[in-house]
C-alpha cells in the first residue's frame, strides 16, 4: 500500500483521536483504580500496621502483667513462709514456756515430795531417839537421883529473880488456886519443908502444898501455881529438847 500524504495526515488524525480516546475513556478510570487500589493498599498496611503494635502492645502488657504477678505471687510466697516461720517459732517457744513450767512443777513436787519424806524421817528418828532416851533416862532413874535433882531444884528456887518471884506469889494468892509439887518418887520431909519455906517466903504467908507423884516425869520437879509452871523434870526437859529439835530442823528443812 502506498503512502502518501494524505494517508499519512488521516493515520496521524486516528493515532491522535485514538490516544483522546484511550485517554478519556481509559486512561483516567484506570488512573483512578491505581490511585484507589494504592490507596486500599496503604490503608490496609496502616491496619496491618496498627495491628501490629496493638499486637506488640498487648504482649508487653502481658509480659508486664506476668512479671508482675510473678513478683506479686514471689511476694505472697515470702510472706506466707515468714507467716509460717514467726506461727512456728510462737508455738515452739510456747511449748519450751509449757515445758519449762511443767518441768519447774514438777521439780518443785519432786523437792516438796523429798522434803517431806525427809521430814517424815527426820521425825521417826527424832521419836525413836526421843523413846530410847526416855526408857533409858526412866530405867536411870532412881529415888537417890532425884533427891539429888530435887536440891539441885531448891537452890535454884532460892535464886530465883524477884519478879518470877512476885509473879508467882500472885498467882498463888488467886482465889481457888492450889499449889501442887509434883516427883516421881516420895519426896522427903527435909525437902518438903524447905520448899514450903521457900514458897512462904515469896508469898509472906503461910501456904498448903499439894505434894503429888507421877512416873511420866522420869525424874526431877512440876511445880504449878494456876496458870504459873515450873518445869524442873527429866520429861519436860525432854519435850523442850524435842520441840527445838524439831523447830530446828523444820528451818533447815524450809
Amino acid at each position: 500500500m502506498e503512502l502518501n500524504g494524505t494517508t499519512l495526515i488521516l493515520e496521524i488524525i486516528n493515532f491522535l483521536v485514538l490516544i483522546w480516546l484511550l485517554k478519556h475513556f481509559f486512561y483516567s478510570p484506570i488512573l483512578a483504580f491505581l490511585d484507589n487500589r494504592k490507596l486500599q493498599i496503604e490503608q490496609r498496611l496502616q491496619q496491618a500496621e496498627q495491628r501490629h503494635e496493638d499486637a506488640e502492645k498487648l504482649e508487653s502488657d502481658y509480659k508486664e502483667k506476668l512479671s508482675k504477678w510473678q513478683q506479686e505471687k514471689e511476694q505472697a510466697q515470702q510472706a506466707l513462709q515468714q507467716e509460717l516461720q514467726t506461727q512456728r517459732q510462737e508455738a515452739l517457744r510456747k511449748l519450751q514456756d509449757q515445758l519449762s513450767e511443767e518441768r519447774a512443777k514438777s521439780e518443785a513436787v519432786n523437792h516438796n515430795r523429798q522434803l517431806t519424806w525427809m521430814k517424815q524421817q527426820q521425825r521417826q528418828s527424832h521419836r525413836q531417839a526421843t523413846r530410847f532416851v526416855s526408857t533409858m533416862l526412866s530405867d536411870m532413874s532412881t529415888p537417890v537421883l532425884e533427891n539429888l535433882l530435887i536440891e539441885r531444884a531448891i537452890d535454884q528456887l532460892k535464886h530465883l529473880p524477884h519478879k518470877q518471884q512476885e509473879t508467882f506469889s500472885s498467882a498463888a494468892k488467886q482465889p481457888g488456886v492450889s499449889l501442887n509439887v509434883t516427883s516421881r518418887f516420895s519426896m522427903s520431909e527435909p525437902h518438903k519443908q524447905a520448899l514450903i519455906s521457900l514458897f512462904q517466903t515469896w508469898i509472906q504467908a503461910d501456904v498448903s502444898v499439894h505434894f503429888e507423884q507421877d512416873e511420866s516425869l522420869l525424874c526431877g520437879l512440876l511445880i504449878e501455881a494456876g496458870a504459873w509452871v515450873l518445869r524442873m523434870n527429866i520429861r519436860d526437859e525432854l519435850q523442850s529438847f524435842s520441840e527445838l529439835a524439831y523447830e530446828s530442823m523444820e528451818g533447815t528443812t524450809g
